[in-house]
């Protein structure tokens, strides 16, 4: 996980994960696209900002958005799957379509395609949900699955794009051998790893009035 901190007009914006660090999808043949840059991280913190109208009346949530990218490397047929609210979405549109020309294509057996992604803009105004997201890994590594299996559903419930959970949630699984549930998350992982480009999360202080 990779997690980094931006001071932005008395904004702390931090990342936690993005899935170019993680292991890429299991599908044979199949590169993911890239941006060109090859730092997509660096990428969103000289670009993204949280919504100065959202952050004053302490507005937060995750935005989805599906879009693809073709083998030209361009961004079309945008849509916008989950939207807490109008504004956080508006920036979270702004901030892709900047990268509209940037991308190195798909490529299946070397050959560039088109292919559809999701991308994961979290807007929040305080730490509370990454540290309560953390309580429940934390809890996973002391091994108090209940605790852990608790905490993780809560922050899913939040965030249902989040890898890293299910990840420790199909651990948990396995340990209880839960066959159905094992099926169900490893599912779930297999898909977000072939088509959630990357995972973002901003979080900022909400500006007094």
């Amino acid at each position: 996980m990779t997690k980094i901190y931006l001071p932005l007009l008395f904004v702390s914006t931090f990342f936690l994960r993005s899935l170019y660090s993680q292991n890429l999808p299991v599908t044979q043949n199949i590169e993911m696209a890239k941006i060109k840059s090859g730092d997509i991280i660096k990428f969103f913190g000289e670009n993204i900002r949280y919504p100065s109208n959202a952050l004053m009346d302490n507005i937060e949530g995750i935005v989805i958005i599906g879009f693809r990218i073709t083998k030209d490397g361009l961004i079309d047929s945008i849509q916008v799957i989950k939207n807490p609210n109008q504004n956080l979405s508006l920036e979270a549109l702004r901030v892709l379509d900047k990268t509209n020309g940037l991308w190195i294509p798909t490529k299946s057996n070397g050959i560039p395609i088109d292919k559809n992604y999701i991308a994961s803009f979290g807007f929040f105004t305080s730490s509370k949900y990454y540290d309560s997201r953390n309580k429940g890994l934390n809890y996973f590594k002391k091994g108090d699955y209940n605790k852990a299996l608790s905490s993780i559903n809560k922050s899913l419930a939040i965030d249902e794009y989040d890898t890293k959970l299910y990840e420790t949630r199909l651990a948990i699984y396995k340990n209880l051998n839960d066959v159905e549930s094992i099926k169900r998350d490893s599912a779930k992982i297999d898909y977000l790893k072939r088509n959630l480009i990357t995972s973002i999360f901003v979080t900022a202080m909400p500006v007094r009035r």
